[in-house]
């Protein structure tokens, strides 16, 4: 699961696919149809009232938050392109979470704790004060790059 969706959300694939879309207009596979595509397969059963969610879903879902915080959060900053649509699709799924939390009808416990988690996962990959440290790439292993006493 997390190779295929690791090969699936890179941000190089999205910056191509806001190209061609800038290149095709109307034509081309936009970057925001093939992401929600992706959000509505791997977040099915959300929107639906009583549905659990089984433990290989959830760590599906689990993987999909893992990437989407990677590649936001990671140590290659996105394009402000990628970065906004990364974000509006973690905002559409914590959307869409908080109504099944609010409206959803009864889900056994470890489905609504999952999705609770969600939530929380959520807003912690999008708080900008959250405690993060991007390393540059030609600083890792360089001069200085270790971290001790009087580090950082």
């Amino acid at each position: 699961q997390s190779s295929i969706m690791n090969g699936l959300i890179q941000t190089g694939r999205l910056d191509r696919m806001v190209e061609q879309v800038a290149i095709d207009g109307a034509a081309a596979y936009s970057p925001v149809e093939f992401l929600t595509e992706l959000r509505n397969g791997v977040w099915e059963e959300v929107p639906k009232s009583g549905v659990n969610i089984d433990i290989y879903r959830r760590n599906l879902q689990r993987t999909y938050l893992d990437i989407m915080d990677n590649r936001l959060n990671g140590n290659t900053e996105p394009s402000a392109e990628v970065r906004s649509l990364l974000k509006g699709e973690l905002r559409a799924v914590g959307e869409a979470v908080d109504n099944a939390l609010r409206t959803g009808g009864t889900r056994d416990e470890s489905t609504t704790r999952h999705l609770r988690d969600v939530i929380d996962e959520i807003s912690t990959i999008l708080d900008p004060r959250a405690m993060r440290t991007r390393t540059p790439p030609a600083a890792v292993g360089g001069r200085g790059g270790g971290v001790g006493p009087g580090g950082r």
